[in-house]
């Protein structure tokens, strides 16, 4: 009999907890306001959905999380809490017939998880894929049982639909929002990077530098380790309109879309 340690494994891609304590995870800076909504919707006992333009800092605002834990600075109602980041796609890459052995799968990871006694937070970070599987079921039956906290992330037009055609998902899951900051609040991220980079790696940056940054510079500034502020590109405005395609069961496809089979992903 395979163990719950056996089963999370096949889904995991990254243990956020033991990163953490080895120092892997980078920063992110200025996401106070965020992280509190984010515990806000935990301690409701919602399970939120990250969503947001590509590249807007969803998954580094749950890594920075995980630093948190980590450091004991984190908010008590998740402190202690180990989170792993788990993915669909990785599962379905090492499954000879993803869509026909996917819905197995999930239940078993579905049963590891109940068994996990409220130690483990799953981050999800691409639920999206859970829509082209077909697993709605198993989420809400997650979230219905689910004595721990639970994390997603996915792309913002394939999880409304989701929510759209499995309505019951709303009752444990809520969807939350991850917005590009503002030009006020671009100054004091890349402030704390620039404070970050010369406590850590003896790099200093001149105003001069940073008022050059400024207008392109990322909302994550330190999302990837390096000695200077990746740009950010605004082509990421560019917007994914092609309709989703999925077969159904039960459930008639959006009107316009075209029927193919589950297993679709859209770039």
């Amino acid at each position: 009999m395979k163990t719950p340690e056996v089963i999370l494994a096949k889904w995991l891609e990254l243990d956020l907890a033991a990163a953490a304590a080895e120092d892997a995870l980078a920063p992110a800076f200025s996401v106070d306001e965020a992280l509190e909504s984010l515990t806000d919707q935990l301690a409701a006992g919602r399970f939120p959905i990250l969503i947001g333009d590509s590249g807007v800092g969803k998954t580094a605002l749950v890594h920075e999380l995980a630093r948190r834990i980590h450091q004991g600075t984190a908010p008590p109602v998740i402190q202690g809490k180990r989170i792993l980041q788990f993915s669909f796609r990785r599962r379905a890459s090492q499954l000879k017939e993803p869509k026909a052995m996917m819905g197995a799968e999930m239940a078993e990871l579905v049963e590891a998880l109940l068994l996990t006694s409220g130690e483990v937070v799953p981050f999800f970070r691409d639920l999206h894929m859970a829509y082209y599987f077909d697993l709605e079921d198993q989420l809400y039956f997650l979230g219905f049982q689910f004595s721990s906290f639970l994390i997603g992330e996915g792309r913002s037009s394939v999880i409304e639909q989701m929510f759209e055609y499995f309505h019951e998902l709303e009752q444990h899951y809520s969807v939350l929002h991850v917005d590009e900051p503002g030009l006020t609040s671009m100054w004091p991220m890349l402030e704390d990077w620039a404070l970050y980079q010369k406590e850590r790696h003896g790099k200093a940056y001149s105003r001069e530098a940073l008022d050059l940054a400024a207008p392109v510079s990322g909302p994550r500034p330190a999302s990837k380790k390096g000695d200077r502020p990746p740009l950010w590109s605004h082509g990421r405005e560019r917007r994914r309109n092609r309709p989703i395609s999925r077969c159904r069961n039960v459930l008639p496809p959006p009107q316009g879309a075209k029927v193919a089979g589950r297993y679709r992903d859209h770039d």
